[in-house]
């Protein structure tokens, strides 16, 4: 007992010596920097970092900053580069395709002059002479092929005109009033065609009609008065050539010469006074020619045609 109580009082002794040496240590022991890593886990088993003592960047706030940063604009589109302009070129003319110029207007239709008719008027007088009046005919003409086509046109003509009197107590006297009418038909053939013209056949039928009167002369006594009406129905057949103009390059542009025979029936009337009496006279009868020409320049009012063809 006695060796047991010796015991403890040294173990007394050497912690009174040993406890202040042991706590001058722990406060002289400086506290942990700052910079230290803190390792903290949770219950849930996650693991976080703290800050970083070489950068001063932590690396959670790094990396939510990566998170939330918006994505990079896309590249600018590459430079267009400038289109050459073309060079400005003359459009070369359409290459001859071998056509001639009459197949050329195969399919469409000319419009011009096609002939001319001549009405005969029966004036009163002693030999009750025929007065011839020409009307150009207008009109059109299609070829359905190359081999055949038809035309068809209409004229007309009107003339009239007062007498001026140069004597002293004359009236002016009126000249006679004529309305000429005419109708034509025809069906030209094509019988042969070269590069710039066409050899054509023509039947034709003309058809005609005129009409006027001739008012009393004031100066005279008695009645002077006339009215007169005439008729024409008339067959030809002719034969030509049609020139079209593409040597020039206007193969739409036809001029046509033709000759040929003709008959005719003409019918004439006139109504007068003779005598005091109204007498109507008459004339009619057929004719039949080779050409029909009573003045030079008929030769190009009945025989010379000017078509221009559209397509």
């Amino acid at each position: 007992m006695q060796g047991q109580t010796k015991n403890a009082k040294w173990l007394l002794a050497a912690f009174a010596v040993c406890w202040p040496t042991v706590v001058s240590a722990q406060e002289a022991e400086p506290p942990p920097p700052s910079g230290d890593a803190d390792y903290s886990s949770s219950g849930t088993g996650t693991f976080s970092m703290g800050t970083s003592a070489d950068t001063g960047y932590s690396t959670s706030a790094e990396s939510s900053a990566q998170a939330e940063a918006p994505p990079p604009p896309p590249p600018p589109p590459p430079p267009v580069a400038p289109m050459a302009s073309e060079p400005m070129t003359q459009t070369a003319p359409p290459a001859d395709d071998g056509r001639t110029d009459h197949q050329r207007v195969v399919g469409g239709t000319g419009v011009g002059l096609l002939s001319a008719t001549e009405l005969q008027t029966l004036l009163p007088g002693p030999d009750y002479t025929l007065v011839p009046l020409a009307v150009p005919v207008v009109g059109i003409r299609h070829w359905f092929d190359e081999g055949m086509g038809f035309q068809i046109g209409l004229g007309l003509n009107t003339s009239s005109g007062t007498l001026k009197s140069d004597i002293a107590g004359d009236a002016d006297v009126d000249l006679p009033t004529v309305w000429g009418l005419a109708l034509h038909g025809g069906l030209p053939f094509s019988l042969y065609s070269d590069t710039h013209y066409n050899l054509v056949l023509v039947p034709e039928l003309n058809l005609g009609y005129a009409t006027g009167r001739t008012k009393d002369d004031a100066n005279l006594a008695g009645d002077q008065g006339v009215k007169h009406n005439a008729w024409l129905v008339g067959l030809a057949l002719k034969i030509g050539a049609e020139v079209q103009f593409g040597m020039i390059d206007l193969p739409m542009l036809a001029l046509q010469a033709t000759v040929g025979a003709e008959l005719n029936y003409r019918s004439a009337t006139a109504e007068a006074a003779e005598n005091g009496v109204i007498v109507t006279r008459r004339r009619w009868g057929l004719d039949a020619s080779t050409a029909s020409f009573n003045d030079p320049w008929d030769l190009f009012s009945s025989s010379i045609a000017a078509l221009y063809y559209f397509q």
